[in-house]
């Protein structure tokens, strides 16, 4: 089966990465591999490891990122870092490039083709009937989705003010 994804153009979407700066994209990105090399939550330990971050900065890049809710902290533990989840989840993203993690929800995990920038497999499960799932996506469309007569529901997160973390 062979199907692509495509907008509409009757709406836009909503990319809360786009507001950004460099620092809080690289703090994020070096987050993510380091939830995937783990395979668990961050400590302050595992935060400090981090190459080219000292600590005030990295501190303070940290807290803007969690003040805008790329970052889910839970006391001292980095949990989530959108789309990754330190936690297990039913939703599994293999990456091209060998590496696997947990996804928060299975809209993040189709995002992950773009946010790693390669193609993903994705095996979860319907959140209605708890059946497999699975999606391929490659060169950023569904290539295979099983079973075929799946659907994907988008929420538009900009009227929950906490979407973040509120499972």
């Amino acid at each position: 089966m062979s199907s692509q994804c495509k907008a509409s153009g009757r709406g836009r979407f909503l990319n809360i990465f786009s507001g950004l700066d460099p620092q809080e994209k690289r703090l994020r990105q070096a987050l993510m591999n380091r939830i995937i090399t783990l395979g668990k939550p961050l400590d302050e330990a595992d935060i400090r490891c981090l190459p080219d971050f000292e600590e005030p900065c990295r501190e303070g890049v940290l807290q803007r990122l969690v003040r805008k809710r790329v970052v889910v902290k839970n006391e001292d533990m980095v949990l989530f870092v959108y789309p990754v989840s330190a936690l297990p989840t039913p939703h599994r993203v293999s990456l091209h490039d060998g590496r696997s993690f947990h996804a928060m929800c299975s809209i993040d995990a189709m995002g992950a083709a773009f946010t790693f920038g390669q193609d993903v497999d994705i095996t979860s499960r319907c959140s209605q009937c708890q059946g497999p799932v699975r999606v391929a996506i490659r060169d950023g469309g569904i290539e295979d989705l099983q079973p075929s007569e799946a659907h994907v529901l988008h929420v538009d997160l900009r009227e929950s003010d906490d979407w973040s973390g509120s499972c």
